[in-house]
């Protein structure tokens, strides 16, 4: 079987290679889109022994897969190379690669470009867990929870850090919220102070906040987490990767964000909306965060699937069972259709 894993940046590439572990027997090659899109996929798989290709509009063409796996199918070459899929009858699963907002809020009430529609586009879709379910109009579903937790379950500490240390994921990344972003972090920021806590901001690689003079750590958010006692953020996956780790969390949303994953949280954790909340809250959850890790549990079960055992392996057997069933002829394009769709294809994408 012939499997073409498409990332769209580094960690969606790190990923896929943890699926690719269990594909042994599998022919499996990457598409490199950075020529497109430069977000590292070419770093990381420089270390990997599978074949690389440059991505372009004949890709697909060229290399007949059996299936095509992509995390984002809606941008760019991702989105192409699913069209490409479907044209050809070439079954096509996307990923979803953290919280999703799936009703493109975000967009809407920031009016920052046209809505996705996520995940509607590839044939079947991989679930973080049950949860997402409620989110996508078909069957071909999946809820493999995701294969990065699965080493990010390796990195838990059973120990808190031996002060109180709050930690601050700064991520207003590509212009979302980011006029509100100084307030945010000053809140919390004073919080601490007025607690007497330590405190560490992690910021996302493409945040442009200024946060100069305040303590920001220069580590990954994985490892700032662990040195935490608990984490504060806006909408953000490693919300669920902090609980995966093991540390309890508060959401501070002043803002008003309205993405559906965060707003029922089951218990798990606090939903702030102003800064007296905020001392509150840190307070209390850093005197006592073991109760709340133990009352976020059954939320963290119903967005995480696979927490006890091998994401990345049952991400790969079910790869293999839908290029077993969903064997059929592949599509032939005559000439003069692929001369037809190659134009169309140049035109919008070399502008």
């Amino acid at each position: 079987m012939k499997i073409v894993f498409v990332p769209h940046n580094a960690y969606h590439t790190r990923t896929f290679l943890s699926v690719c572990k269990y594909l042994n027997s599998e022919e499996i090659i990457f598409l490199n889109i950075d020529r497109f899109h430069h977000e590292g996929v070419g770093e990381v798989l420089k270390t990997s022994h599978y074949p690389v290709l440059p991505y372009s509009a004949w890709s697909i063409h060229k290399i007949k897969p059996d299936i095509i796996v992509v995390m984002n199918d809606w941008g760019k070459w991702p989105a192409h190379a699913v069209r490409e899929g479907k044209r050809r009858g070439i079954p096509t699963v996307s990923h979803v690669e953290g919280a999703q907002d799936y009703l493109d809020t975000h967009i809407i009430q920031l009016k920052k470009g046209p809505v996705r529609n996520p995940y509607q586009h590839s044939e079947y879709v991989f679930l973080l867990g049950d949860y997402d379910k409620k989110f996508i109009t078909h069957d071909k579903t999946y809820a493999t929870g995701s294969p990065r937790f699965d080493e990010l379950k390796k990195m838990k500490k059973e120990t808190f850090p031996a002060k109180v240390t709050v930690g601050i994921n700064c991520n207003f990344s590509y212009g979302l919220y980011e006029e509100i972003a100084q307030n945010w972090i000053r809140d919390i920021v004073s919080a601490c102070e007025s607690l007497n806590f330590e405190y560490l901001i992690s910021q996302h690689r493409a945040d442009v906040t200024d946060l100069r003079g305040l303590n920001l750590y220069k580590g990954s958010v994985y490892n700032m987490i662990n040195d935490s006692t608990v984490f504060v953020s806006r909408f953000s996956t490693c919300m669920l990767e902090s609980l995966v780790l093991g540390r309890p969390v508060i959401y501070y949303n002043p803002h008003g964000e309205i993405q559906d994953t965060f707003q029922e949280p089951m218990g798990a954790y606090p939903i702030v909306r102003n800064k007296s909340e905020l001392s509150h809250y840190i307070n209390d959850i850093c005197n006592n965060p073991l109760s709340w890790l133990d009352k976020s549990k059954a939320f963290l079960n119903y967005h995480v699937a696979h927490l006890e055992d091998s994401s990345s392996q049952y991400f790969a057997s079910k790869l293999l069972e839908i290029g077993n069933m969903d064997r059929q002829p592949r599509r032939v394009l005559l000439p003069s259709q692929l001369l037809k769709y190659y134009r169309k294809q140049f035109l919008q994408y070399f502008r």
